[in-house]
């Protein structure tokens, strides 16, 4: 089979331009004319989750999925600046089986260096070929183009309590899926109720009629424009009271009344929504476009009644708005949806973001000459977190990368980056100052262990494992700090503790160990959203192997934002949480 041609929008290339790090992430686009159009990426937050995009705990879809017009699809997977070995490269290969609209999904690789910078590539029998590459300016892409606009309303009754609205919202999606709306275009005679439709008339024949009328309203007959360049067609939305979905319905079923007495309301949402198809499209193929695309909108205001929907806030008196817009250089228009009665400092308080307070050092594996690659990670973290409550360092500088957060910024996709400032610390530069013992090493460490009585004298000079219980005796025994020890059975409870570490690090402010199954970890900030229970973890990865390199380890994933599915959905998880002394 001949895969279809190859096209990507300019603005697509122009922001592969602007990358100068390592990355990688999903394309999204759309068929046309025998093509396959790419119109955007978004960028995965680090190399673990480059092979496939971070799917939504709940509801399976991605985030940046739901932004997108209706008919945009994901139809690839690119990197940038990555050298693809045989693992990445299968990984890759793996993330693009995964791909449901296509069967020949396609790989950009982009590098910053080289004459070729843009290379493309579908997958064919498995395997990887190489194919011609388009670029369509963003002139040319709006003179083929449109989206339609539909907007309506929508009425649904139910109980007040949330989770209730939110099976509602569920249940309403699965009727329009059936085919419980129709559509009107207010400036023709065209109305769409089924995908039976025989109207043959373009979407462009649909536009012209649309700036006809509009022209006429206004007194200016004869000055319609045929080659008009509007990029939008209104629409409107019904709801079919006598569709063929409730004759069946009624057919099957017969009526049952309950009476039931509890707190009732009806709620007035209104959908408006965009889908992006091709002018030549026949209005006759439009139906099943356009209910996909408001299909999609339920999913975006069901996100936005779980996100938002707070306890001070009935969900009668909760009202979604969505909002289109083009971001500069993005090329294709992105749709959120927020609570129109909020504000946009309220939005924002409702994701806390809470980070470790002052200066530590990052401790990894193969530091100091020793190889402890497989089982020191926890002794690793342990160390790290000792460096936190040092009081100055013991030489001028230290083999260890210094690190001191200096500020989080919110990067475009959503997630956070974050930003450091490292290099030889002065050996006058006060850390947090609670003591001035010296990191200790993987021996020590064992040593302080078998002293207490913990393990026996053969542990000492082991290739052992310790866990974060085994982290809270040593901080107790060297420094004379307490610990917090937090429990979860399995890598997805982990999002129940987001509130206890939002206080911690408010709090306390030190970083802390986390361990399940064989990984150790070091916890540096969260970000808690307490309205809907969302949390995203800052994690410093002590399996680092490699040299001192700040741009490595913070554009190879090392050290950021991960989300739930990062740890293991089977494994039990301890977790250290060291207390600041309250006095010294």
């Amino acid at each position: 089979m001949v895969p279809p041609r190859l096209k990507v929008l300019t603005t697509v290339v122009d922001r592969l331009d602007q990358l100068k790090r390592a990355c990688s992430g999903c394309l999204y686009g759309i068929m046309w004319d025998n093509a396959l159009l790419v119109v955007g990426f978004n960028i995965n937050e680090n190399e673990q989750e480059a092979a496939s995009e971070e799917q939504d705990q709940t509801k399976g879809e991605s985030y940046f999925k739901l932004t997108l017009p209706g008919e945009v699809e994901p139809c690839g997977l690119f990197t940038a600046n990555v050298d693809l070995d045989e693992e990445r490269e299968a990984a890759l290969l793996d993330g693009l089986r995964e791909v449901e609209v296509t069967d020949n999904p396609v790989l950009l690789t982009y590098s910053s260096e080289g004459k070729a910078p843009l290379k493309s590539q579908y997958i064919i029998n498995d395997n990887l070929c190489d194919t011609e590459l388009y670029v369509l300016t963003e002139e040319e892409f709006w003179k083929q183009f449109v989206c339609i606009r539909v907007q309506g309303f929508l009425k649904i009754s139910c109980d007040v309590k949330k989770d209730v609205v939110l099976e509602t919202l569920q249940e309403l999606g699965k009727e329009i899926a059936g085919g419980s709306v129709g559509f009107e275009f207010p400036h023709s005679s065209l109305y769409l109720v089924s995908d039976s439709n025989v109207c043959e008339d373009s979407v462009d024949k649909l536009l012209t009629d649309s700036l006809g009328t509009e022209n006429n309203r206004k007194g200016k007959k004869g000055n319609t424009n045929t080659n008009n360049n509007n990029v939008v067609l209104d629409a409107r939305l019904h709801f079919l009271q006598t569709s063929e979905f409730y004759c069946e319905l009624a057919q099957r079923m017969a009526p049952v009344i309950f009476y039931r007495k509890f707190s009732f309301m009806e709620l007035k949402l209104k959908m408006d929504c965009l889908t992006l198809v091709s002018r030549e499209c026949k209005s006759s193929n439009l139906y099943g476009m356009l209910l996909n695309s408001v299909e999609r909108h339920t999913k975006r205001v069901e996100r936005c009644f779980l996100e938002h929907l707070d306890g001070d806030t009935t969900p009668v008196d909760f009202i979604p708005q969505a909002f289109h817009f083009i971001p500069p250089g993005c090329g294709h228009f992105v749709t959120l949806v927020y609570p129109k009665n909020k504000t946009p400092d309220q939005l924002m308080k409702e994701s806390q973001l809470s980070l470790v307070k002052g200066l530590y050092s990052y401790h990894h594996y193969m530091q100091d000459g020793m190889d402890d690659d497989g089982w020191g990670c926890a002794y690793r973290s342990l160390q790290t977190i000792v460096s936190w409550f040092r009081r100055r360092l013991a030489c001028q500088t230290s083999r260890a990368l210094s690190i001191l957060f200096s500020r989080v910024s919110e990067c475009w996709s959503g997630c956070f980056e974050p930003l450091f400032h490292a290099g030889p610390v002065d050996r006058r530069m006060q850390w947090q100052g609670y003591t001035e013992r010296s990191v200790p090493s993987h021996r020590e460490i064992q040593q302080c262990l078998v002293d207490i009585g913990d393990k026996s004298s053969s542990f000492v000079g082991s290739r052992q494992w310790i866990g974060s219980t085994e982290v809270s005796f040593c901080l107790e025994t060297m420094l004379g700090v307490s610990s917090r020890i937090l429990r979860a059975s399995s890598g997805q409870e982990l999002s129940e503790l987001g509130g206890d570490l939002s206080v911690h690090f408010s709090t306390n402010g030190t970083p802390v160990m986390i361990g399940g199954g064989v990984l150790a970890h070091t916890i540096l900030g969260v970000d808690y959203d307490s309205s809907s229970g969302n949390v995203r973890f800052l994690i410093l990865d002590p399996h680092y192997t490699g040299r001192e390199d700040l741009t490595t380890i913070l554009n190879k994933g090392w050290c950021g934002w991960k989300g739930t599915n990062f740890w293991n959905k089977t494994a039990f998880y301890n977790l250290c949480l060291p207390q600041r002394p309250r006095c010294f």
